[in-house]
């Protein structure tokens, strides 16, 4: 089972690319499963009867009080709802072993970190964690009221380079793209995420290409080093001896 993470300010596009590395996955073999923080909430929404169809406005202050209230009972509280259903994850992939039935490894993507102790869960289960930036790129409502919310804090304050929260997430994704350049870095991305990848000469002359408005990935050698290490990778196994030794130049890179 693996799991890839994305958190950012809302409506920076972190579903966006959450789709695409799905999609990537689901071709590399694996099994997408779509496991957001905000599950719990909305399932008990739901329970009372609140919808986004009915009444958006109604159901949006719902999700936040009750998501609130809990958290000021018990901060951990819709955190440990959501830990629950991983284990269901990690039973069913024993189950395909056992039965003998084509095996798909798991990938869990979230699509909304955005409170310190999602990150800390993450980490538990060794997840690739990844914040989407919007840097000078304007996002819908981006000076609205509820952007204050305390579920915006920790990225405001990401975004804003406050120093408290650097290295808070292993990699920065500045999305300030098109569509089509975010594709095709995603693509490759999603494999080196994934762990079936390195990174080679062609792959980053493409990741550069591609990159026409500063899309970067600033933590792209930490999060290779968390790949390897998680699968006893040697890197030395894959570089020639001949081969000239990598820049330390930031590789460009793509966001949702």
């Amino acid at each position: 089972m693996r799991m890839v993470m994305f958190g950012g300010r809302a409506r920076v596009g972190k579903t966006t690319i959450a789709k695409m590395v799905a999609e990537f996955a689901y071709h590399l073999g694996f099994k997408p499963i779509f496991l957001p923080f905000a599950g719990p909430i909305k399932d008990d929404a739901e329970e009372k009867g609140y919808t986004k169809e009915k009444d958006s406005t109604e159901y949006r202050n719902y999700c936040q009080s009750i998501g609130a209230s809990k958290r000021a009972e018990d901060s951990d509280y819709w955190v440990d709802k959501w830990a629950k259903n991983i284990q269901d994850i990690i039973n069913l992939e024993a189950e395909d072993i056992e039965r003998g039935e084509k095996y798909w490894e798991r990938v869990i993507l979230v699509d909304d970190c955005r409170y310190l102790n999602e990150v800390a869960k993450g980490r538990e289960f060794d997840a690739i964690q990844i914040f989407v930036a919007n840097g000078d790129r304007e996002i819908n409502e981006q000076d609205a009221e509820w952007r204050f919310h305390e579920s915006e804090m920790m990225a405001n304050n990401i975004e804003a380079k406050d120093p408290n929260y650097k290295g808070i997430f292993s990699t920065i994704l500045l999305n300030d793209g098109n569509l089509e350049d975010l594709r095709s870095v995603v693509e490759i991305y999603s494999e080196v995420w994934l762990g079936t990848r390195m990174l080679n000469e062609e792959d980053k002359d493409k990741i550069t290409q591609a990159s026409q408005s500063q899309l970067k990935i600033e933590y792209v050698s930490q999060i290779l080093d968390e790949i390897f290490e998680k699968f006893g990778i040697d890197p030395d196994d894959y570089i020639d001896e001949d081969d000239d030794e990598d820049d330390e130049d930031d590789f460009p890179e793509g966001a949702d």
